[in-house]
């Protein structure tokens, strides 16, 4: 659901980990599903927080860009 400020509210998703370290996000309810190469910044070894690039396809469309991820309850 698009928000007010832009932003999307993801009701379903599943992420699997593959096996070399890339995540892949699927999002029914956006036709989303999303590559996601996670990189721990320098000085963060046991944190959490990655910075990504990612690939994929959204809403039918290709797209590549970067982000930023917090993991939690993993």
């Amino acid at each position: 659901m698009l928000q007010e400020d832009g932003s999307h509210l993801i009701t379903s998703a599943r992420r699997t980990d593959d096996r070399d370290g890339r995540w892949i996000l699927t999002i029914p309810g956006l036709d989303a599903r999303l590559e996601i190469t996670p990189r721990r910044l320098d000085g963060t070894q046991d944190a959490t927080s990655h910075v990504c690039s990612v690939t994929g396809t959204f809403d039918g469309y290709e797209i590549a860009g970067h982000g930023y991820a917090d993991v939690v309850g993993h």
